[in-house]
């Protein structure tokens, strides 16, 4: 039997009476602890898997992550602040992939279409708003003909902007023009147009990678990025120049 009581750790003294088998301080009966013992190391070893479960666990657990991975269209598109890093994998050419549309932003504008609204799925989308008179527009341009032709996954929109927007405004009194004239406003602010080229650039799910800010031309710098790793072509205008709209 227990000299130290296994529940209160009373040592027993030789002067003690009593059942042996039992604390004479807490009341404990040894036995029965001996019992409880026993059947809860039963318990554990039952429930604790074999080493060769939880192997076979973590090999299941690693494959569902990779097909995961795999199955949110196999690319991955990051970037940092003003351009950044951005990587991509090839994506098969599907639908419009690779394609060059031309579009006028009045139309776009008048419909209340926004430029996120002409991404495609399942390719890549570059939205490029342009002026004519834009010669840094007309260096990206130059140089999206060799990208396109090693990146066939990525379809170009070219948004021709007229420079000039007259918006036509009546009402019966002041404060119904003004009125007119704050909402045309608010609409032209949610494109964030403050200079040409502006650029959006969408993943295959129509999510949007990058877009020109007024102040921060992340959307120029990164498809840049994307122009030189892909063809080794460099802008030879200032990083940041734009015309003015």
């Amino acid at each position: 039997m227990y000299r130290v009581c296994p529940k209160c750790s009373h040592v027993r003294q030789d002067t003690e009476l009593g059942d042996p088998g039992v604390c004479p301080a807490c009341g404990l009966i040894f036995a029965r602890y001996d019992e409880s013992a026993e059947r809860n190391a039963v318990r554990r070893t039952v429930a604790e898997p074999a080493p060769q479960r939880r192997g076979a666990a973590v090999v299941k657990v690693i494959l569902l992550l990779i097909a995961l991975a795999g199955a949110a269209y196999g690319y991955r598109a990051h970037r940092l602040s003003h351009g950044g890093a951005f990587e991509t994998v090839t994506l098969a050419p599907a639908g419009h992939a690779g394609r060059v549309e031309q579009r006028e932003f009045m139309e776009l504008f008048d419909s209340n279409t926004p430029l996120r609204a002409l991404a495609g799925d399942g390719h890549y989308t570059v939205v490029e708003v342009y002026l004519d008179e834009c010669a840094y527009c007309r260096e990206l341009e130059a140089a999206f003909g060799p990208f396109r032709e090693k990146r066939q996954d990525v379809a170009l929109i070219r948004v021709h902007h007229p420079g000039r927007i007259n918006m036509d405004v009546h009402g019966g009194s002041r404060e119904e023009v003004q009125s007119q004239i704050d909402q045309l406003n608010a609409k032209m602010k949610s494109y964030y147009l403050c200079g040409s080229p502006h650029v959006e650039v969408f993943g295959p799910d129509r999510q949007q990678i990058a877009i020109d800010r007024c102040g921060e031309r992340d959307g120029t710098a990164l498809i840049w990025n994307w122009i030189g790793s892909e063809t080794g072509i460099t802008r030879r205008s200032a990083a940041g120049a734009v015309s003015r709209m």
